[in-house]
């Protein structure tokens, strides 16, 4: 093989007549075909073809295989020691043309001529590897596939293009790499989830932290399901698949944990900040009720934060304070409560106390005011209604006073009715009577009066002593009767005849 930067400046038929001279002198068997190839920088070949018959056939070539095959060739003998070779100097076939014998190299090619023993180790290596992996599917039978394919490719690369075998050759090429490209991509999906896993060793992790390891099992599984089905991978990549799915599934529930922690805590140090302002100016039942709902409200954001964040042990640690402002608020609330049960119960029982006392009822009006009073006895002094109860005891005491003494009058005056029922009924009816609050009048019945008066003229005419007497006995007990009612009620009882006129007016003693 000659180089040059341009095949126009030389005599392509000169350097292949010198050519054979040289080749003539190292005693080349006349039964080889032997091809000469001249390159320019430009990219352009000529080739020479001696046949064993002496005939020349030459053929000017222009194609971008051509600078590969001028690497290949000087690649090739930078490597070689030409020392070992004889050679001699061609001379006047022009500047910058260097004589390289390509026929040598051509030879040295793997499967250039006869069989190709490289195929089938290439197939060798690369079953060895497959097959081991599939008896044993781990990681580490990845790496040893790889090495296999590796080296089955580096096999095949060798094979020439020129060479009759270089077609089956790159099919296998291709399908290794390919082979390879899937292990490159399967290798890529357990480094990630290797990076997934030891990032997720010591949790609680921030959301920041749980994202990125979410991200690097998506990119596992989006490398996973690059594999095709013919890949002798796939079954492999389908198991590590559905692991890695349920694996993701799981960091992004620890993820929305997390975040939802975040919110949660945010949610409850806010409405705890809330419930103490509320607090601090509750008085009413209704304003207790907001700052216990505030509370708990807290409390519930606070125990939303599930275990295994990174907010955790401070929402532990706010529930502990949260807590007792809780309880505490829980049983203000109860107490203001109570006590406005309380005092509506005063309310109620004073309100039909006033009923009672309207109608005369003076011993259902005693029964309502001392439950009214019993009611506004039970308020705690520092209760929101304490204040307004307060002056309410003073006036529901001063109404039980005056209905016990009115229901005192009323049980006198209906003793006394008794008393006088008692007096003016009998056989026949001696006397009737009125009560008003300061005086009883007794008017005695015109028959009591006759009857008497018969009696007492009829015992006299006739000097009948006892009859007399009976008489006599009779009106004292009467009157012995009306001063002591007048001493038992207190009042004065005048004594009427059957004509109106007073007769006597009884008044109690002191």
């Amino acid at each position: 093989m000659l180089q040059t930067q341009s095949l126009a400046s030389i005599s392509s038929q000169k350097v292949v007549s010198q050519i054979k001279k040289i080749l003539d002198q190292e005693f080349i068997p006349q039964s080889l075909q032997i091809t000469i190839r001249l390159m320019s920088d430009e990219g352009e070949c000529f080739e020479e073809t001696l046949d064993s018959d002496g005939k020349n056939r030459s053929l000017l070539l222009v194609l971008p295989v051509v600078n590969q095959f001028k690497q290949e060739i000087f690649s090739y003998w930078k490597q070689v020691d030409l020392s070992k070779y004889p050679s001699k100097r061609i001379t006047g076939v022009g500047t910058g043309i260097i004589l390289l014998l390509g026929g040598i190299y051509i030879i040295s090619r793997p499967c250039s001529l006869g069989s190709c023993a490289t195929l089938p180790q290439a197939q060798q290596l690369a079953q060895e590897g497959i097959s081991a992996f599939e008896t044993s599917p781990s990681p580490e039978s990845l790496s040893v596939v790889e090495g296999r394919l590796t080296e089955a490719v580096e096999k095949l690369i060798k094979i020439p293009w020129w060479s009759s075998y270089h077609s089956q050759a790159n099919s296998l090429l291709n399908l290794y790499q390919g082979r390879l490209d899937n292990l490159e991509e399967l290798n890529r999906a357990l480094n990630q989830a290797y990076q997934a896993v030891d990032k997720a060793q010591n949790p609680p992790l921030p959301a920041g932290e749980w994202r990125t390891i979410q991200e690097l099992w998506q990119e596992a599984i989006s490398d996973l399901k690059q594999l095709p089905p013919d890949s002798p991978f796939y079954s492999f990549a389908q198991t590590k698949l559905k692991e890695y799915q349920g694996n993701l599934e799981t960091i992004k529930q620890r993820l929305q944990a997390e975040k939802q922690s975040q919110i949660s805590l945010a949610k409850a140090k806010e409405a705890a900040k809330l419930a103490i302002v509320r607090q601090n100016v509750a008085q009413s039942v209704e304003e207790w009720q907001l700052v216990y709902a505030t509370w708990k409200t807290a409390i519930k954001r606070v125990q939303e934060i599930a275990d295994g964040t990174t907010n955790t042990q401070e929402a532990r640690q706010l529930l502990n304070t949260y807590m007792p402002h809780y309880t505490k608020a829980n049983a203000r609330l109860q107490q203001e409560i109570l006590a406005q049960n309380h005092y509506n119960e005063a309310l109620k029982q004073a309100q039909s106390a006033q009923n009672s006392q309207q109608n005369q009822q003076w011993s259902s009006a005693v029964s309502h005011w001392r439950s009214a009073l019993t009611a506004l006895k039970q308020i705690k002094p520092n209760t929101f209604v304490a204040n307004e109860a307060q002056p309410l005891m003073t006036n529901y005491t001063l109404a039980l006073n005056q209905a016990q003494i009115n229901l005192k009058k009323a049980v006198n005056l209906q003793q006394l009715r008794q008393s006088l029922e008692e007096v003016c009924s009998g056989d026949k009816k001696i006397c009737t009577y009125q009560i008003t609050p300061t005086l009883v009048k007794v008017n005695l019945t015109s028959t009591y009066m006759q009857q008497v008066w018969q009696t007492a003229l009829q015992a006299k005419a006739q000097s009948n002593l006892n009859s007399q007497i009976a008489i006599l006995n009779h009106i004292s007990h009467l009157e012995k009767n009306w001063q002591t009612l007048s001493n038992r009620f207190k009042t004065n009882i005048a004594i009427y005849n059957d004509k109106n006129e007073l007769m006597v007016n009884y008044e109690p003693n002191n």
